[in-house]
């Protein structure tokens, strides 16, 4: 079983090759539910409009919230695209010509 790396703040799991490897063979629906939460990150980042505020205050949160959604969007689909990754079928080695 791995083992919670205490010196890390963010509670990171050690992991062996063999624990990293099981842990990314998912489900597809997971597959699945995670790209629904790309697509609704996304849709709300292009559907977002900052719009002027008068007050600084506001206008700083309208765009922390953009660029909140942005990060989520982008996170979402790195950590995607790492697991579509490694669940792809390896290819052998061609011989070069």
């Amino acid at each position: 079983m791995p083992q919670i790396d205490t010196a890390s703040k963010f509670s990171r799991f050690v992991l062996s090759s063999e624990d990293e490897a099981a842990a990314l063979n998912l489900n597809p629906y997971f597959l699945m539910y995670l790209q629904n939460k790309v697509a609704a990150y996304a849709e709300a980042v292009v559907e977002a409009k900052v719009s002027y505020h008068p007050d600084p205050k506001q206008q700083m949160e309208a765009i922390l919230e953009l660029e909140r959604l942005r990060n989520f969007c982008s996170a979402y689909e790195e950590l995607l695209a790492e697991i579509t990754q490694a669940n792809l079928p390896q290819q052998p080695n061609q011989p070069s010509e």
